[in-house]
């Protein structure tokens, strides 16, 4: 397979984005000038590609004009260039599907799971999805009800307490709850080895998201 004339267009204000997309130059499979930010966007490429969608699904634009590849077929494509075996295992429909859906899972939580400020012009910022915000959640809750042996009550109350927050619009609500989500699975990663150390990171990474939650998105 030729990369060379292949260009994928990634969040640089995801690290998670900026990191894998690196290792596909890193490992060859991609070349530098052709990693191109999402609000750098040449307007050569602006017409080949569906700008929603790509909010929400890496694309790999064919700099000759050619089909636009995007998410999941995007990386299997670059993968592919070095190894084929592995990305024949990846295109078996059963692990396609359930690739496809972890692949949307994180997409649309990588705002959430790594805060970043809003950016003028172009914004890769994938929108809300309840359905995949709520999958997020409820993983959080399950795991810590089976790390930390905390009561399924307690998370309840939590949970329908942010519900409940009389100056804040439903979807703010739901935002917020999904930082706090992202905080517990930090409590409950260290909380595993030392459960004070737990308390205290997941204490003080939801103060911190909720602070630069408020300043950047209300």
């Amino acid at each position: 397979m030729n990369t060379e004339e292949k260009a994928i267009i990634f969040d640089k204000n995801c690290p998670m984005c900026a990191l894998y997309t690196q290792g596909f130059v890193s490992a060859g499979m991609l070349k530098p000038e052709n990693r191109v930010p999402f609000t750098c966007l040449p307007e050569a490429y602006q017409g080949q590609i569906d700008i929603d969608r790509s909010r929400h699904e890496i694309a790999l634009v064919d700099v000759q004009g050619g089909k636009t590849l995007y998410g999941l077929d995007s990386l299997l494509y670059l993968i592919g260039t070095r190894l084929p075996t592995l990305a024949r295992i990846g295109r078996w429909k059963p692990l396609y599907i359930f690739f496809s859906w972890l692949y949307a899972f994180v997409s649309y939580n990588r705002r959430v799971i790594i805060q970043a400020p809003k950016t003028t012009g172009l914004d890769c910022a994938p929108d809300f999805h309840a359905g995949y915000r709520g999958a997020f959640i409820g993983f959080v809750i399950l795991l810590t009800i089976f790390f930390l042996k905390i009561d399924f009550q307690i998370i309840a109350c939590v949970v329908f307490g942010h519900y409940l927050l009389p100056f804040l619009p439903k979807h703010a609500r739901t935002e917020l709850l999904g930082q706090l989500a992202v905080s517990i699975l930090i409590g409950v990663i260290c909380g595993t080895f030392l459960p004070i150390l737990g308390i205290l990171l997941g204490s003080l990474s939801y103060a911190l998201r909720l602070r630069f939650w408020l300043r950047n998105w209300l």
